[in-house]
């Protein structure tokens, strides 16, 4: 990523969180990409997209957390690594996936997980450019983004 569009993006979180949220560092954040469905309006998890317990709903400018007893969050560190999983991913529909970029908090857990279900998948067997977070905050598209 160009320091020109590292700015760019930084200043569009700045501007798209809460006023209440208080002060912003970057310090903590990386920037990646976020693969989403869109569903009702809302963007959820790409690969849980039913909303039953597992599924996070994102909303711009928000931080998700996953919820207790899953997790991390999977995000993808470039927008080609993200486009290439939408691409092979036999069970997203292409037409509702949306890749949006997003800052995330890196996590220390090495593999996704969800206790209720006994679901453990190893980073050594997640798709290319994966990352995982235990905070995500996806940024809406501008409108000549959006894919």
């Amino acid at each position: 990523m160009t320091d020109g569009a590292r700015r760019k993006l930084y200043r569009r979180a700045v501007t798209t969180l809460p006023d209440n949220s208080g002060s912003f560092s970057m310090e903590d954040w990386k920037f990646g990409n976020k693969v989403v469905s869109l569903s009702c309006g809302r963007y959820l998890s790409a690969i849980v997209t039913w909303c039953g317990e597992m599924c996070l709903i994102y909303k711009p400018g928000r931080d998700t957390v996953p919820i207790s007893g899953c997790g991390p969050a999977a995000v993808f560190d470039t927008y080609a690594n993200a486009r290439a999983f939408v691409k092979q991913a036999s069970l997203i529909g292409r037409g509702y996936c949306r890749i949006l970029p997003c800052i995330y908090r890196e996590s220390k857990q090495q593999s996704l997980f969800c206790l209720r279900y006994s679901m453990f998948q190893g980073s050594e067997n997640l798709p290319p450019g994966t990352r995982l977070a235990d905070v995500v905050m996806v940024l809406e598209p501008l409108e000549d983004e959006r894919n």
